[in-house]
């Protein structure tokens, strides 16, 4: 077996263990935060650390990670203390010990997928696949998680389900130390860019901004839709929740398949421009009030539709507008600018629910239009009108350093 391929394998067991363990505890985080009972202004604290974290997080990452080298260091740290933290996190409900793991466990969360999506870009490059068929495992991985997650907590309770879920990602990190490059790849991956440079760059590109902005207006409106579903939903049962919830990602997994077979900078913005209306569509069917909790979950498909094809293009357009030197440090820096979208929306909205006198309406109506506005964004910008498969080379791709 040659190392490519080797790779490929282990990928595809690190994207299985990592991402099922993290559902048993991201998957259910929110409906269990909001059973602790706590008043909306430390609710709305609890549900905006989520991304106020992450912003963060990925902040260190974007000035940090700009080389193999680091990213490699950070990812072992970060795979490291988030698992050992989650193991712990349902043995209090005190605020202030909840409050403290869930800052820390988001600064390392989000951050960490993002390191591991540069992993995944270069090892699907080098066998010639297309970045979704790395990272649709994850997906099934989250897609089990969530089934069994829901069963564990009905049998079971939160506290034990964390458990098995930080013991899960954890045993991913040791499939991932034996992956391997070869010596010329690691050599060309540690060539370091200035961040400040860096940052000059991306923000002399204007059409890079513009798209920046419509995705990341998109991503923000997804993760704070996450969230207010959740608790839209609340009446559910956890077993509910989870088959509604695990409906979605199925959709997702199998539309990341598909995209793979359409796989052109041309194609790619379409699906990000109906990933966009296909949200929109759903918040507005969101927004409408004394609605059956059953419609809602079982509109809760059109995420999984939506954002199959968002993750399917993102990050391809994305090098394809900053070039592939400069493709993970601009997504990292869209991450930080979605995260702060969704860090703003879940801080205001248990206040914005509450003055409307406990309607989501309002909440899921900004979100609609937040969506729409990324869809003009993204609508406007211009790519090279490039109709061929898209597969990168290992030189193109070897963590985004090589020449433009």
């Amino acid at each position: 077996m040659n190392n490519n391929k080797k790779n490929y394998i282990l990928l595809i067991i690190v994207a299985l263990l990592r991402y099922l363990g993290d559902s048993f505890f991201y998957g259910f985080l929110t409906r269990y935060i909001k059973g602790l009972n706590l008043t909306d202004i430390r609710l709305g604290i609890l549900t905006a650390v989520i991304p106020f974290m992450a912003i963060i997080g990925n902040f260190f990452i974007y000035k940090l990670g700009t080389n193999y080298k680091r990213r490699k260091y950070l990812y072992l740290t970060y795979s490291i203390i988030e698992p050992s933290l989650i193991m712990f996190f349902g043995f209090y409900d005190n605020f202030y010990y909840v409050l403290m793991l869930d800052i820390v466990c988001n600064f390392c969360s989000n951050a960490f997928y993002n390191i591991m999506d540069t992993y995944i870009v270069k090892i699907t490059s080098d066998n010639n696949k297309p970045y979704s068929l790395g990272r649709v495992f994850g997906t099934v991985g989250y897609i089990i998680g969530i089934i069994v997650g829901g069963l564990l907590i009905s049998a079971i309770n939160y506290k034990y389900t964390f458990l098995i879920g930080g013991g899960l990602m954890l045993s991913s990190t040791i499939f991932f130390l034996f992956i391997r490059f070869p010596q010329k790849d690691v050599e060309l991956m540690n060539q370091n860019n200035k961040a400040s440079e860096t940052t000059k760059a991306l923000f002399k590109n204007k059409k890079f901004i513009i798209y920046m902005i419509g995705a990341a207006l998109i991503l923000g409106s997804i993760w704070s839709g996450d969230n207010f579903f959740a608790q839209l939903t609340v009446k559910a049962t956890s077993l509910e929740y989870s088959i509604s919830f695990d409906s979605a990602i199925v959709l997702e997994a199998i539309v990341m398949v598909v995209c793979a077979r359409f796989a052109t900078i041309n194609n790619y913005k379409k699906m990000t421009m109906i990933a966009s209306l296909t949200l929109v569509i759903r918040y507005i069917v969101f927004s409408i009030p004394n609605l059956d909790y059953h419609v809602y979950l079982y509109l809760e498909i059109l995420r999984g539709f939506s954002f199959g094809m968002f993750t399917s293009a993102n990050i391809i357009l994305i090098g394809q507008l900053t070039g592939k030197r400069l493709q993970y440090q601009g997504y990292f820096l869209m991450v930080v600018i979605d995260e702060l979208i969704a860090s703003v929306f879940n801080l205001a909205g248990p206040s914005i629910i509450s003055i409307a006198g406990n309607s989501f309406t309002p909440i899921f109506a900004i979100l609609a239009s937040t969506s729409l506005i990324g869809f003009v964004l993204i609508l406007i910008t211009k790519f090279n009108n490039d109709r061929k498969n898209i597969t990168m080379n290992t030189e193109e791709v070897n963590n985004g350093y090589s020449t433009n």
